[in-house]
């Protein structure tokens, strides 16, 4: 979930390339039947294109409410971009996510509100309210909500894309909600596409509880919303966004001048597969991504150091070692010249048996196969590991 962020496709940077999947889709609450001989077959509907061209993934249209808003610069401007940011409490833990049109309609990471149940949404120096989830699709990582009211400050997208090294600002709970509304700043690093999955590559720093918040332009325009990052040994500033029109087209939503009624969302019945790769165990996700979520093309893994010369030099100290004692213990009477050379031979061996040790100690923790904690034991410590 969003705390651990995550942690679940994505780019090429010289030999980097990364990019992502998703699990299977739940759906979302299920529109009330028409008459079965009104009603198009699932294949025919699916078969179906929008204005755009693309396949249609939803049972029925959906229309927002359009935001009328003027650009506010920022970060001048920050706290009228505060006001559109909600945190999204769960059962699962805390995230973020923005306010789309004036009647309630928020914009989130799937991720972050899972199966809908006891979601909570905490406007900026607010209440917290019940939300209801309207529409989901987990395969993209794209969710809407729908809380009370009407007239709410919310966010509208730029009419150009932002160029490439523009600045980004991030707004989320990183941690939890004690931190609910911290703003981050970074560029926008790049664009990618894998499959059907669009992203904004940026370097701003997110945590846990950035999820599903939202990327804003200098103009306070929002760009899309948080989804994930990856961190790892020789990783930095790999964080990833959906687009905001990638989620209104994965959402099935178009703009108008009324809304529908949320309380008839209309269910998914396609889903975008992509092929899965497992990624290294050094590169797990720390924004998570639905379960299973794990990117297309796996990054270059950091060589391993490897285990042979320190074990060798270690197991060669030992053997001088029981070398020299063992022939001094067969042979008592040994001249001088003998003795001074089973004495430098003894200390040679526990001198490489030291460097072995820390050498073979050394790369264990490079190689992440071993870990120190603290024991039960006041002021002990405990190691253990694997190989």
């Amino acid at each position: 979930m969003n705390q651990n962020i995550s942690t679940l496709p994505v780019f090429a940077v010289a030999t980097l390339l990364l990019a992502t999947s998703f699990p299977g889709v739940s759906q979302a609450e299920q529109a009330a039947e028409a008459p079965e001989e009104d009603a198009p077959s699932e294949t025919a509907v699916a078969a179906e294109t929008d204005a755009t061209g693309s396949e249609s993934r939803w049972d029925n249209s959906f229309s927002l409410m359009r935001c009328e808003r003027a650009p506010q610069a920022l970060p001048a401007g920050m706290d009228g971009a505060l006001s559109t940011v909600v945190t999204i409490t769960t059962p699962d833990g805390v995230g973020a996510g923005y306010i789309a049109s004036p009647d309630g309609f928020v914009f989130t990471a799937a991720h972050v509100v899972g199966d809908g149940v006891g979601v909570e949404v905490a406007t900026y120096g607010g209440p917290s309210f019940p939300a209801k989830l309207v529409r989901v699709d987990p395969t993209h990582d794209v969710a809407m909500l729908h809380v009370p009211g009407s007239g709410h400050p919310c966010l509208v997208p730029p009419s150009d894309l932002a160029p490439l090294g523009s600045e980004v600002y991030a707004i989320g709970a990183p941690g939890g909600s004690e931190l609910s509304h911290s703003v981050t700043k970074g560029i926008i690093s790049g664009r990618r596409e894998w499959e059907s999955h669009r992203f904004i590559q940026t370097d701003v720093a997110l945590n846990a509880g950035n999820s599903g918040g939202p990327l804003l332009d200098v103009q306070g325009q929002v760009l899309g919303i948080v989804s994930w990052k990856v961190a790892g040994l020789g990783v930095e500033g790999l964080s990833f966004g959906i687009p905001h029109e990638a989620v209104v087209d994965f959402l099935g939503l178009s703009w108008g001048d009324t809304s529908s009624d949320p309380d008839n969302p209309g269910a998914l019945i396609e889903m975008m597969a992509v092929d899965q790769k497992n990624l290294p165990e050094a590169y797990l996700p720390v924004i998570t991504r639905p379960e299973g979520a794990k990117p297309l093309l796996p990054p270059t893994k950091p060589q391993k150091r490897s285990m042979l010369p320190p074990m060798v030099t270690l197991a060669a100290g030992g053997a001088l070692v029981a070398g020299s004692w063992a022939w001094s213990s067969v042979d008592p009477y040994t001249k001088p010249v003998e003795w001074e050379v089973l004495r430098g031979t003894n200390a040679a061996g526990f001198g490489a048996m030291a460097i072995g040790g820390i050498w073979t100690l050394s790369n264990l923790a490079w190689n992440r196969s071993i870990h120190v904690s603290a024991s039960p034991v006041p002021g002990g410590l405990s190691i253990g590991g694997s190989f």
